[in-house]
């Protein structure tokens, strides 16, 4: 995994960015500093407008609406 780490591919119309789970922050506390970045890329890509990205802000989904509706 840490050879893929941080970086994007696409796949079917889809941008994929490789992140390390959310828990292993909990067991590896020199990793959040890694994590936080992670995080920063990740807005950038979904904000950047030509990213090659199938992903729409018109797609997304509040998460009391996601609990409400399960089935999507």
């Amino acid at each position: 995994m840490r050879t893929m780490h941080g970086k994007t591919f696409d796949r079917n119309g889809y941008t994929f960015f490789v992140m390390y789970h959310p828990a292993a922050g909990l067991y590896n506390q020199n990793l959040l500093p890694v994590m936080e970045t992670d995080m920063q890329k990740l807005k950038e890509i979904l904000d950047t407008p030509s990213s090659p990205t199938k992903y729409s802000k018109k797609r997304q989904m509040e998460l009391g609406q996601f609990f409400e509706n399960p089935e999507g």
